[in-house]
């Protein structure tokens, strides 16, 4: 009974250690991974919502335009000396006359009306008028000219005469060479004219612009192509906002489609009309979508592979004390296992091209980030791996000269990014010559990779790495000293067992860096040492005999 009871406590033991394991493990990149998603989210929420204010501007600014070149074209029809001699003389069907081209040669002009100080037509470019002799100062076109005797744009109206369209008037006011005014010319312009103009902007997949008047009314809108009637948009709410003169974007309820749509609404101010740029939520944030989507996979497989790592590194320490061939089996199926969802990582964060981050620049930081926790977990991968093969069969080493110095250079250059990013000043200490050692390079490389990799990670901010070389009888020494924290003395022997590392601050490693270098050196026949005091920094002495002349 207390056997058994002993034992149950044990396993309860381990199953709550390997809970902890994996929540330590878990919880920062879960934490991570949610924080990046919002974050992303909203950031690319914004710039959709940023486009559509800049395409609502644009838009606003090109009608404002278009709209002042109507009024320049109307003032120059006014101000002809002929045309005003015969309004001022009264010969309104003379006056009327002169300006019959002006529909040929501006099609965006329906008709023209000429119209007393009263109100009254009395001359129309259509031959058939049947609106001669009619007042229209009730008419909101007139109202808007005789306010203040200035050129005017007027809300949208329904013809008297056919062909019973809505439309806009351009008037403007004839005046005398001393300033009286003579009479007003009325420029009728058809709704589908302004539609034309709305169809020109490109909004995106399923989006669309509309122009409201003073009033809150369509001047044109794609679903109503042909107004042969007054439709209110006053109650819309980016109208409302725009009649009130505000400027801004939102996700509104489309009526219409009984769907929500992004909008952005932008007042032309000096004519009191407004442009609305509208897209289907959907449409909308189609992009942002699947951008999230693949950061959520992505962060899925990190996930995956936080969890494999921690389940495969716990089999490990629950297995250290068995034989030496499980150990190593279970190591070589850690490294097939692992390896496929990293490749999994580096094929989606490919799909990260320098034209798809040059698009959306606020995802390059997160592809960034997730480019080099992958690179790491695959180094990390890459060790277990060396370990596997070198207690198995022994790692293969090439015996050639090579260049020590040279082999540092090589290792500075590959690890610039990092010393760059922490602000760590070089100082290389290259002799003028020295004998070659008899190595192989890519694992003389990757030894002084590691030790110039750990002097920045444990080093302090804007500190130093300086690296000398020194003869000594038929060898030579290279130091590796950092400016870091120091290691304490009672650890220094320790250094270099597998899994064993002081961690600063939480500093990202493995453990199991020092303990490949030292293999690598002593396979090359070289030696390795460690000096360090806290607060003052680290030494590593690499010693390797010179090649025979």
């Amino acid at each position: 009974m207390g056997y058994n009871k002993k034992m149950s406590g044990a396993m309860s033991r381990v199953r709550l250690k390997s809970l902890t394991i994996f929540l330590v493990v878990l919880t920062p990149v879960l934490i991570l991974g949610i924080v990046n998603y919002f974050q992303v989210r909203e950031d690319l929420t914004d710039a959709a919502m940023s486009r559509r204010a800049s395409i609502a501007f644009l838009t606003a600014t090109l009608l404002h335009e278009r709209l002042d070149r109507l009024v320049d074209v109307g003032t120059a029809l006014t101000t002809r000396v002929r045309f005003r001699e015969l309004v001022e003389a009264g010969d309104w069907p003379g006056a009327a006359e002169t300006l019959r081209d002006a529909p040929v040669n501006f099609p965006y002009i329906e008709r023209i009306i000429l119209v007393d100080t009263a109100g009254t037509v009395h001359g129309d470019t259509e031959m058939s008028s049947d609106i001669i002799g009619k007042n229209f100062a009730f008419r909101d076109w007139y109202k808007g000219v005789s306010a203040q005797w200035e050129p005017y744009v007027s809300e949208l109206f329904e013809a008297a005469a056919a062909p019973f369209y809505t439309g806009v008037a351009v008037v403007i006011p004839v005046k005398s060479e001393n300033g009286t005014v003579l009479g007003i010319v009325a420029m009728q312009v058809v709704t589908g004219t302004l539609l034309d103009w709305a169809k020109d902007i490109e909004v995106g997949s399923e989006g669309f612009v509309y122009f409201t008047d003073q009033r809150g009314r369509l001047l044109a809108h794609p679903k109503f192509p042909t107004q042969t009637e007054i439709v209110d948009f006053s109650s819309m709410s980016a109208v409302e906002r725009l009649l009130r003169g505000e400027t801004g974007t939102g996700i509104f309820y489309n009526s219409l489609e009984n769907t929500n749509s992004v909008v952005a609404y932008t007042p032309v101010s000096e004519y009191r009309w407004g442009v609305v740029v509208s897209q289907p939520e959907r449409a909308a944030f189609a992009e942002r979508d699947r951008s999230l989507f693949f950061i959520t996979a992505i962060y899925a497989v990190i996930a995956f592979l936080a969890f494999l790592l921690a389940y495969f590194m716990l089999r490990l320490r629950r297995n250290e004390e068995e034989n030496l061939e499980f150990r190593e089996g279970t190591l070589l199926q850690i490294v097939h296992d692992l390896r496929a969802p990293s490749n999994v990582i580096r094929l989606i964060v490919s799909r990260y091209t320098p034209e798809f981050l040059e698009k959306y620049p606020e995802l390059k930081q997160d592809a960034l980030r997730i480019g080099q926790a992958n690179a790491r977990m695959l180094n990390l991968i890459q060790y277990l791996f060396e370990i596997v093969k070198g207690e198995r069969e022994g790692l293969e080493f090439r015996r050639d000269p090579v260049d020590l110095p040279a082999a540092v250079e090589s290792a500075l250059r590959e690890m610039e990014p990092a010393i760059r990013e922490r602000g760590i000043a070089i100082e290389h200490k290259k002799p003028v010559k020295t004998p070659p050692i008899i190595g192989d390079w890519e694992r003389l490389k990757e030894v002084f990779v590691n030790l110039i990799d750990n002097a920045v990670k444990y080093n302090r901010e804007s500190g130093s790495i300086t690296i000398s070389y020194e003869m000594n009888g038929a060898g030579i020494a290279t130091r590796i000293r950092d400016t870091g924290m120091g290691i304490a003395r009672e650890n220094l022997p320790k250094m270099f067992l597998p899994y064993f590392r002081e961690k600063p601050d939480g500093a990202p490693g493995t453990g199991l860096g020092l303990f490949i270098v030292k293999n690598f050196v002593e396979k090359m026949g070289g030696s390795i040492s460690i000096d360090s005091k806290i607060g003052e920094g680290t030494t590593f002495i690499v010693r390797f005999p010179v090649a025979s002349p």
